[in-house]
């Protein structure tokens, strides 16, 4: 029995084999033509996926100039890898002022403001005298990465006590951006 299960398996193999491939070669052009409904429909699949692909290469290349002026605001924002962040901005800003000659009469302590997600924003208030001079110097300094921005200025000339100072007072902030919204761009400390 074991011979002619042999027997027939190795002649009804072959022709199975025959019987298919004239089935798959049936159709004038249409190869596998039961399969042909599967291989339209994943044609349209890729044709649609093709299609979104190219539309966000045109949005992309589009918004790019916005992307890299972000990118150019985040890499001269406070970096997140700083461990103490308001300890860093004050201590800048400090130093910024002093540095520069301006007589620092008060200076608050950074807080935190409510920002997007992805970034932090921080501000400080202070009030200062101020000459011209110490004021360009300033303004130069802030400007260096990480920059950090004026958000309200109000200048008015000293004229009782010392007329060759001027009254500052402003608001700096900062902007950082959160380490998963970063990721590597920024590197290490600055």
């Amino acid at each position: 029995m074991k011979e002619s299960t042999k027997n027939l398996c190795s002649v009804l193999l072959p022709l199975g084999l025959l019987v298919l491939t004239i089935i798959g070669f049936a159709g004038k052009d249409e190869h596998f033509w039961f399969l042909s409904g599967m291989i339209e429909k994943a044609q349209k699949h890729q044709k649609s996926q093709e299609q979104k692909i190219r539309q966000l290469e045109r949005n992309i290349a589009e918004h790019q100039p916005e992307l890299q002026e972000l990118n150019a605001i985040r890499r001269s924002s406070l970096p997140p890898s700083y461990t103490d962040i308001i300890g860093t901005f004050r201590s800048r800003v400090e130093q910024v002022f002093y540095a520069s000659g301006a007589q620092v009469k008060t200076i608050s302590t950074p807080r935190q403001l409510k920002g997007l997600p992805e970034v932090e924003l921080y501000e400080i208030t202070l009030s200062a005298d101020i000459r011209i001079e110490e004021l360009l110097t300033v303004m130069e300094a802030l400007n260096k990465p990480p920059v950090l921005l004026w958000r309200n200025v109000t200048l008015r000339p000293n004229n009782t006590i010392a007329p060759e100072f001027m009254n500052l007072n402003a608001v700096i902030g900062a902007v950082c951006f959160k380490e998963s919204a970063s990721g590597s761009e920024n590197g290490g400390k600055r």
